[in-house]
């Protein structure tokens, strides 16, 4: 039997309706959004599942994301979160003031995603 956190290897392909739906219901369907599958994020966390990079002003985002994750709807909406959020995070690292980012902004956009997606990995 399969444990049930095992993590879930994903491809872009499968993810792709999870995308277009999340989009429109977080209202950003009006962004393009490509989503990069990596076997690892080269990141200063090595804890980290995905990262989000924005262009704000050509309402452009690419998501990567671990080809293994064991919420990969979740991953999901916590990275297109970062695009709302993003104005925010851009003062805040112009103000030197990354360990209220990397805190305080990424608790309450986890908190978020996973209100949003409680139970949803099933659909």
């Amino acid at each position: 039997m399969a444990r049930e956190n095992a993590k879930k290897r994903i491809t872009q392909k499968m993810l792709q309706t999870p995308l277009r739906q999340w989009k429109k219901r977080l209202g950003l369907q009006d962004w393009e959004v490509k989503i990069v599958i990596v076997k690892e994020i080269n990141h200063h966390n090595p804890d980290t599942q995905a990262t989000c990079s924005v262009e704000p002003e050509m309402k452009r985002a690419t998501i990567m994301m671990c080809r293994e994750d064991d919420n990969p709807i979740s991953t999901l909406v916590h990275e297109l979160l970062h695009i709302h959020t993003n104005p925010f995070e851009e003062v805040l690292d112009k103000n030197g003031e990354a360990y209220l980012r990397e805190v305080y902004l990424e608790q309450v956009i986890e908190t978020r995603a996973k209100v949003l997606t409680a139970g949803k990995d099933k659909e």
